[in-house]
Parts: structure tokens; C-alpha cells; sequence
């Protein structure tokens, strides 16, 4: 899918509410700040530098347990700082980031199934008030025994029951957002009417998961509807996306798969009937970048050397779901995950494939390759080499953007908005002002109308059968 010149892409930036960034260690660098992680400060400054560069929006993935999959994997985990270890609510975080900023997005990963749909409902559209239109909610199903253990089950639901709770979690929640209609406050100091009661409605929803009353106890959002963002890449988990989500993160190191699965999204979303334009597919890129390309190796080099092999393999058996204290390091990556199926995150397992496959990876390697920069593309080099990277990708379609994982904080973000942003914006791909205040305004996405939200669904033999009052 070719673009034309007019084409503008869109970025955002994930940052890890700890001590853990992209790459394994790198806490350690010497001009990094990772170990402010409990001070609102750092994730302020971090935010402030993004919005400085027009980023679209940062956003805050989420883990509800220190990683444990195996035996001694807990007491690594905390002894290498992994990510989950440490780890602080990312909507709180972004609450205090709201407060300092005005036009950057913010997005929080949320769980569909440890929580429940007005406590979700309620917390996103809080956040859009406060932020005046900037709140995006990243849906999530969990993926790990460890978190499933702190919520009272053994462990993990199968991931097709996951998919059918969430698929519930957020009718209720899109229902809930809509018992107020647009226009319900009134505030009238002459006729004493602080809230039309014509204009809230119950949901009155009872299905297979949930049973709730309503109505939100909060006016419709600022947007309509927060942005939705998801990341599942299991078929499955790209149905559920092209259903509900506006902005999907993606694990794609090659460029190929990279535009078939953005081909697959896009196809998907017409199939339920949506515009794909609606969609934006941002993977995630690594980025490496110096004043030149000898200095950006330089920097590749030294962060490499903070890998701890323990970590290393303690997380990339997380990922795999497979014990690799008794496998040979040298075992050769691309068999042992030839069809590799997982419960997990089965995004990032088919990227460790790809890799595995396109250098011929030992074990050993891909955990190397896997510390280093994660499942994420790679780009690397001088501010001018970032950008032809950068650029071939979206001019590609393989992408409508990408969502930019900092290797050391905060100085990996000042470097990339000091030195890569003013290079795509001298190429016209990227914007030099903000045009809008709202999230959606950056992705260029309308405000969606009160109901809009059931439009999107025709009948099928999986769906749920949600009970609506007619009047909400």
C-alpha cells in the first residue's frame, strides 16, 4: 500500500513506568535517570520533551505482578529490575502528566480481566476530562499465570475466553460512557439544574460476565470515546482489534510481515464494516541515534554491555513460555519456535520467529538480539540514516507510524526529539505544530456521535448478546 506525498505519520513513544526501558540494563548508562522511577518529575520532564517534539502521545504499558513463570524467575526479576518488577499505575502517572501538559496523548495499558467495567469507564473518561480530550486506553487481556494469581485464580484464562470477556468489558464500558447524552450538564444558576436528568440513562446490562446497573456517574467524554488501542497479533487478537481498536501497537522487526500484517489489519477492518483509514497501525522501533553513525554504534555498543545473560534468559523464557535452563544455548532459535504456539503474547513470540529465521539465530543470539531491543524494528545510525529508516518503512505501508521505544531515559527521548523529529519534518512527513488539542485530533480522528459505537457490529455466531435499554 503505497502513500503519497502528502502522507504524514504519526508517533508516539512507550515508556516504562520503572526502572526498565527497551533495553536490558540500560538503567545503567551513565546519563540515565531510570532510577527517579517514583518521582512524578522524571515522567513529567519525559512527557514535556515528547510534546516539545509534536509526539502524538506517550504511552504506559502495564504488568499486575512481578514476572514469575518459572522457578527463581521472581528473585531474578526483582534482582535485575525487569519490567513488572517495580512497577507504578500508569494512570496515576499520567493524571500528573496531564497537569503539566496540553496536547500530548496519553495512554495507559488496562486490563479487561482483573477489573470491572465501571471502574474502567469511569477512571479513562476521569482522565479525558482532566486532560481535555487526550485520554487513550490501551486493552489488554493479560498474559501471565503470576498476574492471574494475585486476582484469586490459578492461573490464566485460555486466550479465547480472555477475548470473549473482553469483548463484553467494553461493550459495557462504550455503554456506560453513553448513558449521559452530550450536553447533560447544564450548571443553569437561575433555575438551580446542575444535570438534565432527560439526558442520563441506565444501561440496565445483563450478560454472560457482567451485571451493570448504570449509569457512569461521569458526563460523556471529552472525545466521545477515548481512543481505543490494542496489540493483540494472534488471529484472534487482530479480529478483536479491527473491531474495537483506533490505534494498534504492534511487535514487526521485518519489514515484510510488517506490511502484511498491516494489509491484514486494514482488511479486517473493512470486513466489520469500518473505514481502515480509522485504524492506525503503529509499530514499535527501537531507535538508536548519535550525532553520526560511528557514535550511534558507539552508544549500541555500550548498552550492550549492560545485558545481564541471566536476564536475558529468564525473560525471553517468560516470553516463550519455556523453561530454557535446561536447553543448549546454541540450539537453533528458528526450530525451537518453528509453530510455537503460546497463551501469552503471541505478538512478540512470531517476531522472535522472524528474527530467528532471517539471521539464523542460535538461542543464545536471539536472547542477545531479544535484550537488546526487544521484538521492535531496529533503527539505527546517524539523524539522516533514522529517517530513510523511518521513512522507508511508512512509505512502504508497512506502517501509519510508530511507537518509539527509548533505550535509556530521559536522554534517548531528548535525542531522538533533538535530533531525528526536525530531520521528518524537513522531509514532510511529520507535523511541525500541533493542529488540535485532542488525541483524536492528532490521529485525525472524528469525534464519534453518542451510540455510534454499536454500528460497528454485525451479527455472528460468537457474539455476545448485549441487553441495552433503548434509551441509553
Amino acid at each position: 500500500m503505497a502513500r503519497s506525498a502528502q502522507d504524514r505519520l504519526h508517533l508516539g513513544a512507550i515508556v516504562t513506568a520503572g526502572p526498565g526501558t527497551g533495553a536490558f540494563g540500560a538503567w545503567r548508562y551513565p546519563s540515565s535517570e531510570q532510577f527517579r522511577f517514583l518521582d512524578a518529575g522524571y515522567y513529567q520532564h519525559v512527557a514535556r520533551t515528547l510534546e516539545q517534539g509534536k509526539f502524538d502521545l506517550i504511552f504506559f504499558a502495564d504488568k499486575l505482578a512481578v514476572p514469575g513463570r518459572f522457578p527463581r524467575s521472581v528473585e531474578d526479576n526483582l534482582r535485575n529490575g525487569s519490567w513488572g518488577a517495580a512497577h507504578p499505575d500508569p494512570l496515576l502517572l499520567l493524571a500528573s502528566i496531564a497537569a503539566v501538559t496540553e496536547r500530548i496523548g496519553l495512554a495507559s495499558t488496562i486490563s479487561t480481566s482483573y477489573g470491572a467495567p465501571f471502574h474502567v469507564a469511569r477512571a479513562v473518561s476521569t482522565l479525558d476530562h482532566l486532560s481535555k480530550g487526550r485520554a487513550a486506553w490501551n486493552v489488554v487481556t493479560s498474559t501471565e499465570d503470576s498476574e492471574a494469581q494475585n486476582f484469586g485464580l490459578d492461573k490464566q484464562r485460555e486466550r479465547g475466553n480472555r477475548y470473549d470477556l473482553a469483548d463484553e468489558f467494553l461493550r459495557v464500558v462504550f455503554g456506560l460512557w453513553d448513558t449521559w447524552e452530550d450536553g447533560a450538564v447544564v450548571m443553569n444558576r437561575e433555575t438551580g439544574v446542575v444535570i438534565d436528568p432527560s439526558k442520563v440513562r441506565p444501561l440496565n446490562h445483563e450478560g454472560k460476565h457482567f451485571r451493570v446497573r448504570g449509569p457512569l456517574n461521569l458526563p460523556r467524554p471529552p472525545q466521545g470515546y477515548p481512543v481505543i488501542a490494542q496489540a493483540g497479533s494472534s488471529d484472534r487478537g487482530r479480529d478483536f482489534a479491527a473491531r474495537w481498536s483506533e490505534l494498534i501497537f504492534t511487535p514487526q522487526p521485518i519489514l515484510k510481515a510488517a506490511q502484511e500484517f498491516y494489509d491484514d489489519i486494514k482488511s479486517r477492518a473493512v470486513n466489520q464494516g469500518r473505514d481502515p483509514n480509522d485504524i492506525k497501525v503503529l509499530p514499535g522501533a527501537f531507535v538508536v541515534v548519535a550525532e553520526s553513525e560511528g557514535l550511534a554504534r558507539e552508544k549500541a555498543d555500550l548498552l550492550k554491555t549492560f545485558i545481564d545473560p541471566a536476564a536475558m534468559r529468564t525473560a525471553l523464557s517468560s516470553m516463550l513460555e519455556l523453561d530454557l535452563s535446561e536447553i543448549s544455548p546454541q540450539t537453533s532459535a528458528s526450530e525451537l519456535l518453528a509453530a510455537r504456539s503460546v497463551q501469552g503474547m503471541q505478538g512478540h513470540v512470531d517476531a522472535l520467529a522472524q528474527i530467528a529465521r532471517a539471521d539464523n539465530l542460535t538461542l543464545e543470539q536471539l536472547g542477545a538480539r531479544f535484550a537488546h531491543s526487544l521484538t521492535f524494528a531496529h533503527f539505527a545510525g546517524s539523524p539522516v540514516q533514522v529517517a530513510d529508516q523511518i521513512e522507508h518503512w511508512f512509505r512502504s505501508g508497512a506502517c501509519d507510524g510508530f511507537i518509539v521505544r527509548p533505550s535509556y531515559l530521559p536522554g534517548s527521548m531528548e535525542e531522538f526529539v533533538r535530533l531525528v523529529v526536525p530531520e521528518l519534518q524537513r522531509r514532510g512527513l511529520f507535523r511541525n505544530e500541533y493542529e488540535g488539542r485532542t488525541l483524536r485530533d492528532h490521529l485525525g480522528l472524528s469525534r464519534p456521535p453518542h451510540g455510534s459505537w454499536r454500528k460497528r457490529f454485525t451479527q455472528s455466531s460468537h457474539e455476545l448478546d448485549l441487553e441495552v435499554s433503548a434509551s441509553a
